[in-house]
């Protein structure tokens, strides 16, 4: 699929910024933590939640893929936040995956 879309942010605007946590009214989303690992592997041990994942997580993986989410901010390649009510367990688990930093405009190609 062609990307019709240039990047919104000039490369290097994420990774020299420390990720940012946002809080509105009881919610704040904030980087994922080490600690949040047994949290990530009890989400996924949930029956609702593992049958639209359609997998488990052991604690060693869940380890890796929460410890990811830095590496991915400074690479510029994903962010991800852990949702939390104000405690520092994580309710739920948005994530962006991808983050297109500035390059050239393609140009469209004429109609005829």
């Amino acid at each position: 699929m062609p990307d019709l879309v240039g990047a919104a942010l000039t490369a290097g605007s994420l990774a020299r910024r420390e990720q940012p946590v946002l809080t509105v009214a009881e919610l704040t989303l904030r980087p994922w933590l080490n600690a949040d690992a047994p949290a990530v592997v009890g989400a996924y041990d949930d029956p609702d939640i593992s049958f639209w994942h359609g997998r488990s997580m052991a604690e060693d993986e869940a380890a890796d893929w929460v410890g990811s989410w830095s590496q991915r901010w400074l690479q510029e390649t994903g962010a991800g936040w852990a949702v939390t009510d104000g405690t520092l367990a994580p309710r739920s688990r948005p994530t962006w995956r991808v983050v297109q930093t500035c390059r050239r405009p393609r140009r469209r190609p004429r109609s005829s």
